[in-house]
C-alpha cells in the first residue's frame, strides 16, 4: 500500500501539506509501514487536496477534497478496515475529465514523487538519452 498526495502549487494551495502530515501522523500512531509520497499536479486543481491510495496489488481509490477533517475517516476505514469511502473518492464527472486526457509529457503526473530521481528512472526516464548516446557512441 501507499498513499500519494498531490502537491503541485494548487495542491499546497488548497492545504495538502497538512493533510499530508496528518495521513503520516496516523501511520506513525498506528505503527504501520506505509509510505506518504508526494506527486504532482493532476490538474484537477478544484479538487485538491487529492489523495491517491494505492493497495498491495496496485488499485486506485482517488479521494478528492480531502480537507483536514477527512483524513482520520479516510484512515480508518480504508487504511485500517479495508473499506474505501466512495463517498469521498473522484466523482464520475471528475474521473470522466482524466479519462478524456491522452498524456505524453505528464503521463507520470500522479503515479511517481517528481521529487525523487529514481521514481523518474524506474519509470523509464533518460530512456530517449540512453539510446542517443550509445547510437552516437556507436558510430
Amino acid at each position: 500500500m501507499k498513499i500519494m498526495i498531490g502537491q503541485g502549487s494548487c495542491g499546497i494551495a488548497s492545504g495538502a501539506k497538512k493533510t499530508a502530515a496528518l495521513f503520516s501522523e496516523q501511520i506513525k500512531r498506528h505503527n504501520l509501514d506505509i509510505p506518504v509520497d508526494v506527486t504532482g499536479c493532476l490538474g484537477l486543481c478544484y479538487l485538491e487536496p487529492i489523495v491517491d491510495i494505492y493497495n498491495d496489488e496496485g488499485c486506485l481509490t482517488r479521494y478528492t477534497q480531502v480537507k483536514p477533517e477527512l483524513v482520520e475517516r479516510i484512515f480508518e476505514s480504508h487504511i485500517l478496515c479495508g473499506t474505501p469511502q466512495q463517498d469521498l473518492a473522484i466523482s464520475p464527472a471528475g474521473q470522466a475529465f482524466l479519462d478524456k486526457q491522452t498524456r505524453i509529457a505528464l503521463k507520470n503526473c500522479g503515479v511517481i514523487n517528481p521529487e525523487k530521481i529514481n521514481d523518474y528512472i524506474r519509470s523509464g526516464g533518460y530512456k530517449a538519452l540512453e539510446m542517443a548516446v550509445k547510437e552516437f557512441t556507436a558510430g
